[in-house]
């Protein structure tokens, strides 16, 4: 990717996940990257194909964070901890309307966000409760794939503006409230104390 290339995407990224995606226009991210919208058809075809980038880009850069989180992590609780600090760093950049905006009119790029949901980000969970059952932290009972998938739709409900409207609710706090009630459904005991050593350390820091 071409350096130009880069910054129309970075700012295209930036654009979207603030404002939402149908009310950004492709003058609007010429204008961001100081550039013309000529420039910018030089390496898409339309804002489709603009938004499929910027989507792509974005979702490949959550896989490596989160491949580089399970991969560090000292144990599951942990994983899972700092998972869900990378979201809500995440949502509070996010308008609420973009998940929508893909669905409705960019439903290319919207299931390239669909089979990374199904794809990486389930596999990811599932491994995680499989981890935390084999080191005790999470209920034996508990069935990966049933449990992963889940958590994947209630993941999705945070975006529906018809059960949590923004007038209502604070976007990062309805993910943390539906965050803790999934893990404290998964824990042990011992998983609960170490999760909340976890969040008073977050606290005190």
């Amino acid at each position: 990717m071409t350096e130009i290339k880069e910054k129309i995407v970075a700012s295209a990224d930036e654009l979207f996940m603030r404002l939402g995606v149908r009310s950004v226009t492709m003058e609007d991210v010429a204008r961001e990257v100081s550039i013309s919208k000529k420039t910018i058809y030089q390496f898409f075809d339309n804002k489709e194909h603009l938004v499929k980038e910027v989507v792509q880009n974005h979702l490949d850069a959550e896989a490596i964070e989160f491949s580089s989180i399970a991969a560090h992590a000292a144990n599951a609780i942990h994983e899972i901890f700092q998972i869900s600090g990378c979201i809500r760093k995440n949502l509070k950049s996010i308008n609420p309307t973009t998940l929508h905006d893909l669905r409705k009119y960019y439903p290319t790029a919207f299931q390239l966000f669909t089979e990374f949901k199904t794809q990486f980000i389930r596999g990811n969970i599932e491994d995680n409760l499989k981890r935390g059952i084999k080191e005790g932290y999470y209920r034996q009972e508990i069935d990966p794939l049933v449990i992963a998938t889940f958590r994947m739709e209630q993941v999705e409900h945070m975006f529906d503006g018809r059960l949590f409207p923004s007038d209502q609710f604070e976007f990062t706090h309805v993910q943390m409230q539906l965050f803790e009630h999934f893990v404290f459904g998964l824990v042990t005991e011992s998983g609960r104390k170490l999760y909340m050593n976890f969040k008073t350390e977050e606290e005190i820091n």
